[in-house]
């Protein structure tokens, strides 16, 4: 009986550890593909209006002799691309006697067996052409399975699994040859399919059983690359012993070992192929061990290994436990992150640590030593300056309570869209378009953002500035930004003024795809938990409160890689968030309608 374990395709997301676990206890008896290969990423918590509006005040304080100052600590971010698809595997099985017999099962990563799907079948002789084929449907068990002649001699069985939206694709190829004995590997890790690169190295045993026997047999075992780690002979119980040296292995990643007996007179080559996780320790250290200092004071650490520095990468930094803020590793694996300036004055004792969730299965969480810091706030205040304070406040405060707010009004000037000037005249006798393009929350200028006005086009400058004169006639004013969704505005020329010295507010992809989230962990999270964590820390609350759904990890995934990045996101990115925040919404009602019908 001959079993085969096959690999799929690579994919962007990692299989999880438990999957590699379990997979490392497979014997595998062909020729996979190239190895699998994964990337991920963390958000941070974007700052609100409000703490804008209130540096806004602050400046105009000091200019009247004030001392008010705010800061709000703004998020490094970069951008991947991210897909979220199962990896399948098939378990092949092919016996031979007057006719083959083919059966197998279709599995995914994690085990279960996959139903409903085809997997197409292909027997040939070695140098023939296919003699039989067949395209059999999964069984509700995920087996399959096929009986056809054998063309004799050396026979060449061909399974393929060619995917779906939410499943890799996968295959696998048996080699029958009756003249020669067949050869089954086992490998064996002892210290499983999690190999530390910070161990210098791993005890390994290859296992050869046949019906012509396993002495004798030449092995070599490579990693997924073709690199040679290792070479020998097995002793006459068949067995062969090694230490593979990490040095060998590659770099931290996943992978897979390779183990591989050559044909003799008697017996026929075989392969088998394990997967393995190379993994790394990571380091969070604080670069100045300063344990007085100012408010405002940029604290600086760096994040690596014993192999080296780890940069693009997220780190948490907390204060007295509550999340400071998030920031992206640089050159070297240094961040830096502020401290934000202190409400009260006088020196306060606070105790700040830094945190790496790690993001990938080949990398160690890791957390800095906590660091108790004392930090002073200068007296800065003169009595005047105080007394002048006092007064502005005092009439500001009178002049407020005279002025009605409309919180609904508020809202709505900060909307994304076009905010038409005041007109300037009764006729439209006004030509040319110029106004000023921001960020919808921020009011920050918005600089080379493309405007389009028939065949015109124009761009805005480090003000956010621009103008356009179009010919007579109506248009639509499409304006577009990197990382930004398009806004469009029917206008007309000439006009009464409207269209000069008016706003174009734009709303983030970045923000829109936080809000995404944020509406979606609402769900099952209480408000005033949602504010305030992490999306790793909301995750893992859903879990544990068991509210979370499998889709909801793939959402925190999609939104982390968008939040992030160099390049700003494209739409395509954001609809991906959008279509798999409604899954999650679909499911969360299932459960709580099937929640409810249990009581």
């Amino acid at each position: 009986m001959l079993r085969f374990h096959p690999r799929a395709e690579p994919k962007s997301e990692p299989p999880s550890t438990g999957a590699f676990d379990a997979a490392c206890a497979d014997s595998f008896t062909s020729i996979y593909g190239p190895p699998a290969m994964s990337t991920t990423s963390l958000r941070t918590r974007r700052g609100g209006p409000m703490l804008r509006s209130v540096r806004a005040a602050a400046l105009v304080v000091v200019l009247l002799g004030g001392t008010l100052a705010a800061w709000c600590p703004s998020a490094t971010r970069a951008d991947h691309v991210v897909r979220v698809r199962a990896e399948t595997r098939i378990e092949l099985d092919v016996r031979r006697g007057l006719e083959l017999e083919v059966r197998g099962v279709l599995r995914d990563d994690a085990g279960h067996p996959v139903a409903s799907r085809r997997v197409d079948v292909a027997i040939r002789p070695e140098h023939g052409a296919v003699s039989a084929s067949r395209g059999i449907t999964t069984e509700a068990d995920g087996t399959f399975a096929m009986t056809a002649p054998s063309p004799g001699g050396v026979v060449v069985v061909d399974a393929v699994f060619l995917g779906e939206p939410d499943l890799e694709a996968s295959n696998v190829r048996i080699v029958v040859d009756e003249q020669r004995a067949h050869v089954v590997l086992v490998v064996t890790l002892r210290d499983g399919s999690r190999l530390s690169l910070d161990e210098p190295t791993h005890p390994l045993t290859v296992t050869a059983t046949s019906g012509a026997g396993g002495a004798g047999l030449h092995l070599t075992v490579r990693n997924e690359i073709g690199t040679e780690i290792a070479a020998g002979t097995t002793d006459d119980s068949g067995r062969w012993d090694v230490d593979l040296a990490s040095s060998l292995l590659g770099p931290a990643a996943a992978g897979r070992l390779v183990a591989r007996s050559e044909a003799d007179a008697t017996r026929a080559a075989a392969q088998t192929e394990v997967p393995i996780v190379r993994s790394r320790t990571t380091r969070l250290t604080w670069l100045d061990t300063t344990s007085e200092i100012l408010d405002g004071t940029v604290l600086r650490g760096r994040l690596d290994t014993s192999a080296a520095p780890l940069e693009r990468h997220a780190v948490g930094v907390f204060l007295d436990g509550q999340h400071l803020g998030t920031r992206l590793t640089g050159p070297g694996g240094e961040f830096s992150i502020p401290l934000e300036p202190s409400v009260s004055r006088g020196a306060v004792s606070v105790r700040v640590e830094a945190r790496f969730d790690a993001d990938a299965p080949w990398l160690e969480s890791s957390a800095s030593l906590p660091r108790t810091l004392t930090v002073t706030t200068p007296q800065r205040t003169l009595p005047w300056l105080a007394a002048a304070s006092a007064l502005f406040f005092l009439g500001l405060g009178g002049w407020l309570r005279r002025r009605p707010i409309d919180v609904a009004q508020a809202r709505e000037s900060r909307a994304p869209g076009v905010m038409a000037a005041r007109p300037t005249g009764l006729l439209p006798s006004v030509r040319g378009v110029a106004g000023r393009v921001v960020h919808n929350t921020s009011g920050d200028a918005i600089g080379a953002a493309t405007l389009t006005i028939g065949s015109l086009r124009a761009e805005t400058d480090r003000e956010g500035r621009f103008e356009i004169t179009p010919p007579d006639g109506a248009y639509t004013l499409v304006v577009e930004a990197a990382g930004f969704e398009a806004v469009q505005h029917r206008i007309q020329s000439p006009h009464r003024g409207e269209w000069r010295g008016f706003t174009i507010r734009m709303a983030s992809r970045r923000d829109l795809a936080s809000d995404v989230l944020l509406d979606v962990l609402s769900l099952v999270l209480p408000n005033e938990v949602a504010s305030t964590a992490t999306d790793r820390e909301l995750l893992a609350i859903a879990r544990r409160r068991g509210s979370s759904v499998p889709e909801m990890e793939a959402l925190v995934r999609a939104v982390e890689q968008i939040v992030y990045g160099e390049a700003p996101p494209d739409g395509p990115e954001l609809e991906r968030v959008r279509a798999l925040a409604t899954t999650v919404r679909g499911k969360l009602a299932r459960v709580d309608s099937a929640s409810a019908a249990s009581l």
